[in-house]
């Protein structure tokens, strides 16, 4: 601050000051609203844009999955609008399977495109591909789409905008489709190469919501700036008056200095910003309430005269000490300039410890530097919005392992079923065309039986891969009419073998109904299967244990052994043939898949002839 005015300078110098201390304050008010502002709409199209990536890393994956299959054949099917695509000329697009279902061959553009068209409603996000040289008329690129895609072929990698659609705001992303050897198949006619630019793949990301947000933090961050302005202005005003009056009553100066301070203080203690000073020792000079609220501290006086760097920032957040001569926000002090830290860690006064953005401003006097001013602000809420969206990109990886690991399936193990019907089929048509014996009913024979044993296969795998992508949210699930209904689904084969179902009362927990119906389902199906001589007698119970609900099937069938323990839980892993105990193989996959997504956990116990007590934890809430 300015040195206090002279008496005689008069009020017009006071005034003066007035002014141009008003303005100044009022232009760094304004500047730092404009910035937050700026930077909050910054923040929204950057998560529009987070959002718009993860749907096209989805319709990516898909596609290459497609493109190196080759396209993947579908049944024809008017309610799923599923029709030959009239733009593919290649052999064998359309097929007859032995059985009479019609076949058609979709290319991995045209299966996208029909994915982006039925995920559109249900997650408000619309999907778009195009091309400069398309082969459906549908897929042609309007003005926009047109410079992208030649920006695309320039080596561009993204392109991106904020537009209309129907009247609503919308921010759509556009990435190049390459063309890779699977696509030559129905584009190479077209001129196409590998690696070339064969069109682009956007998706259009509805604003509503985020915007909304955006109109709420702007509208936060109005009222706080006025707020400070006011307070700011208000402070001004006191300042003046108090210079009127030293100007011509010296003696009021020490009530004056003592009220200049404690606006000040309420100035500082308004923000919620953490403040503090220090001197060139590193010692606190003064905190304001929101420094004393997130370092755990009551009172002021906990931390003056204290080495803040040994008090709140002694550690590195992997238990190693941090020297000093190190610290990055007393480097204003060493440097005399502004420095700003992110993501450095503060420690509390109960021992635990918060990420923190900081800024260091050096304070000086007469030219010299005194000490500095530090101020900082918690960033765990962002850092755990970071997290989530990690977790969720992670979860989207798995679920492209999984996909990858059904084609790997599709490609491998299910074909065998399939060469059972090809095989016989061409046998029969080969040795009886146009008489039917014993033999060619034999031959039939095995070709439904391997078609059937394909369809249970292809169901289980689907099954268990929508686990993780098509559950339901969560919800109150009373756990004894689950029962009740999984018993009712079993009602054949519980009278069949005799089996004997008792519970205990069961508890209502918070869980996708649908897939806790599976989960029961599925163990009182194996309870009932692998039964020994004995009829089954199977019981079903759950208890509290700390934070968590532990259910129990217990059984008296064959038992396993301890060393297939895990293995039971490993997708297609069966311990007998299916000549002994029908199957996939799958089961107890999907009753682990469904527990974890539920945050829980399952296991066995059991010896061999002795058993089985199947054990699942879901949390309390």
């Amino acid at each position: 601050m300015s040195d206090t005015p002279k008496i005689d300078d008069g009020p017009t110098s006071v005034y003066r000051n007035l002014a141009l201390v008003a303005i100044a304050w009022t232009l760094v008010i304004a500047a730092s609203l404009a910035w937050n502002i700026n930077l909050q709409r910054g923040k929204t199209v950057d998560l529009a844009k987070i959002e718009a990536a993860t749907n096209l890393d989805k319709d990516n994956a898909f596609r290459k999955w497609a493109s190196s299959h080759g396209g993947v054949y579908v049944p024809v099917n008017p309610k799923t609008n599923t029709y030959p695509n009239p733009y593919l000329t290649v052999p064998e697009r359309d097929i007859q399977t032995p059985s009479g279902r019609k076949l058609t061959l979709m290319n991995p553009a045209y299966m996208v495109r029909q994915m982006q068209q039925s995920s559109s409603t249900p997650y408000g996000v619309k999907g778009r591909i195009t091309s400069l040289k398309p082969l459906n008329p549908n897929n042609a690129p309007d003005a926009w789409e047109t410079n992208a895609l030649q920006a695309f072929e320039k080596g561009t990698k993204e392109v991106s905008e904020l537009t209309e659609l129907n009247g609503k705001p919308y921010l759509r992303v556009m990435r190049p489709f390459i063309t890779e050897q699977g696509c030559l198949k129905c584009h190479g006619h077209q001129g196409y190469k590998v690696g070339d630019v064969r069109g682009g793949v956007g998706a259009y990301v509805p604003m509503d919501t985020y915007l909304a947000v955006e109109r709420d933090v702007i509208g936060r961050l109005s009222t706080t700036h006025g707020g400070i302005w006011l307070l700011g202005l208000m402070g001004i005003g006191f300042v003046t008056r108090r210079n009127l009056v030293l100007a011509r009553e010296r003696w009021t100066y020490t009530d004056a200095l003592r009220q200049s301070e404690e606006q000040v203080r309420l100035l500082l203690d308004s923000t919620a910003e953490g403040m503090f000073g220090v001197d060139l020792d590193a010692k606190c000079t003064f905190c304001n309430r929101a420094a004393l609220s997130m370092l755990g501290h009551l009172t002021e006086q906990d931390l003056i005269g204290k080495n803040m760097h040994a008090t709140v920032h002694h550690t590195r957040a992997d238990g190693t000490p941090n020297p000093i001569e190190e610290c990055r926000p007393l480097a204003a002090i060493r440097t005399g300039g502004n420095v700003t830290v992110v993501d450095e860690l503060l420690w509390r006064a109960d021992g635990s410890c918060f990420p923190a953005d900081m800024s260091s401003y050096p304070m000086r006097r007469n030219g010299d530097i005194v000490g500095a001013v530090i101020s900082f602000h918690d960033i765990s809420e962002r850092k755990q919005t970071a997290q989530a969206l990690a977790k969720r990109t992670q979860e989207l990886e798995r679920s492209n392992a999984e996909l990858e690991q059904f084609a790997y399936v599709a490609s491998h193990d299910l074909q065998e079923p399939l060469r059972m019907v090809s095989s016989y089929t061409q046998l029969l048509a080969r040795r009886y065309q146009g008489k039917l014996d014993q033999d060619a009913d034999d031959f039939i024979t095995y070709a439904v039986d391997g078609a059937t044993r394909m369809q249970r296969l292809i169901n289980d795998l689907l099954t268990f891969s929508r686990v993780g992508s098509r559950g339901k949210p969560f919800e109150a699930v009373d756990c004894n009419r689950m029962l009740q209904d999984a018993l009712e689904d079993l009602q054949f084969a519980i009278e069949e073998s005799g089996a004997s179902i008792t519970h205990d009362e069961l508890p209502t927990v918070q869980a996708d109904p649908s897939q806790f119906h599976q989960l029961l389902l599925n163990l009182l199906s194996n309870a009932i299967k692998f039964h020994s001589a004995q009829k089954p007698a199977i019981h079903v119970s759950a208890h509290r244990q700390d934070n968590e609900w532990l259910f129990s099937v217990r059984d008296n069938g064959i038992g396993i052994a301890q060393e297939f323990f895990e293995r039971i839980f490993v997708i297609f892993q069966r311990l007998h043939s299916r000549e002994e105990y029908p199957g996939t193989g799958i089961g107890l996959a999907v009753c682990k898949r469904i527990v974890e997504r539920h945050h829980g956990r399952i296991w066995v116990e059991s010896e061999p002839g002795q058993g089985s007590t199947f054990w699942f934890a879901i949390p309390v809430a």
